[in-house]
């Protein structure tokens, strides 16, 4: 008798472990692990991430560079100098020189056919595209997985039809043969009765892999380990007040929309960027120098000079073989590829 109650506490035990490791796993739960997991989600992430750090005025150019060179150079040298006068010729070796040269320079573009701007415009346009692309890949994710999800739900609903045919069957077993033994069926039927008792068994056991199959399908697209023992909720919920017409609404202000739109403007921006290098190039510069040169001996034992400057640049571009109208005429064609790829008329 206690033999018996122990096995049964060991019994107990083990089935309390089981259920313990089945976590329940909502719907909702399951989109937000697979949003959080998601390797595709992380790289575009990624991608609009550098976008955004890449929108500012700096990466377009519209705002001054500065930069600062020093130089420092010590040499030996030997003199030999002869004048007129011999009291003053000079001969020496070993002469310790040092220049030094130093500048501090501020270059601004003040006008390049506009080419600042739609490079700024370009930046946004491909902050807003990278944006959009990311709020598609979420939605692609989620679709995913409710579908996945749902899929295990409606494989493990026909897996208890099954099981309720095998109990139904096991009875018309029972029955066809007690009706043997009594003479009213015969060895056919009974033949019959397990055939198609056998039928569902195998039935049973191929749902089984099925449902192996799309609980693994779900936990690849969760991006959990693959030996996961979830618990589904058993009710598909179904949306009864769906419309139409807000369906096409909404269609509208979808992520790939805006992501394809984007795209188009991309393309028109850079339309702009390549007609601007056929425009003169303005740039002003400013800055400070100092150089100095010493020397221990000869005609000058130091010379400085130091003081700002300020100037204007002006680049025209005369001809360059036609490659800024070749570029110019590829980049139409890449937008008017991105227009009608994206059916946008």
């Amino acid at each position: 008798m206690q033999k018996n109650r122990f096995l049964l506490l060991v019994l107990a035990a083990v089935c309390s472990n089981v259920i313990a490791a089945q976590e329940k796993l909502s719907l909702s739960e399951a989109v937000k692990i697979a949003v959080q997991n998601s390797y595709d989600i992380r790289l575009v992430e990624n991608t609009a991430a550098v976008a955004k750090n890449n929108n500012t005025y700096g990466v377009a150019g519209a705002l001054p560079t500065v930069s600062s060179t020093v130089n420092n150079n010590n040499t030996q040298t030997t003199i030999n100098q002869t004048f007129p006068d011999p009291s003053r010729n000079t001969t020496r070796s070993g002469v310790e020189g040092t220049t030094i040269n130093g500048s501090l320079n501020v270059s601004m573009i003040l006008f390049n056919g506009f080419r600042v701007a739609a490079t700024k415009d370009r930046l946004e346009s491909i902050e807003k595209q990278t944006a959009a692309s990311l709020q598609n890949q979420m939605l692609n994710t989620s679709s995913i997985v409710m579908q996945q999800y749902y899929n295990v739900v409606r494989q493990e609903a026909f897996l208890k039809t099954i099981l309720k045919s095998i109990e139904a069957s096991e009875q018309r077993v029972a029955i066809v043969k007690t009706r043997q033994q009594v003479g009213v069926a015969n060895q056919a039927d009974v033949l019959q009765s397990n055939i198609d008792l056998n039928a569902l068994l195998q039935a049973k056991e191929n749902q089984l892999l099925i449902i192996d199959q799309a609980k693994a399908d779900l936990y690849n697209s969760m991006v959990v380990p693959a030996n996961s023992n979830y618990t589904l909720d058993q009710i598909i919920t179904v949306d009864q007040n769906i419309k139409m017409a807000e369906v096409e609404a909404k269609m509208k202000d979808h992520p790939l929309l805006q992501s394809a739109q984007q795209l188009v403007n991309v393309n028109q921006f850079i339309e702009k960027e390549t007609r601007a290098t056929m425009y003169p190039t303005l740039r002003a510069t400013t800055g400070y120098n100092y150089n100095s040169n010493k020397n221990g001996a000869g005609f000058i034992l130091l010379n400085e000079s130091y003081g700002p400057f300020i100037g204007v640049n002006l680049a025209l571009p005369i001809y360059n073989g036609g490659a800024s109208k070749r570029a110019y005429n590829n980049a139409k064609i890449a937008t008017m590829i991105a227009v009608a790829l994206q059916g946008i008329k």
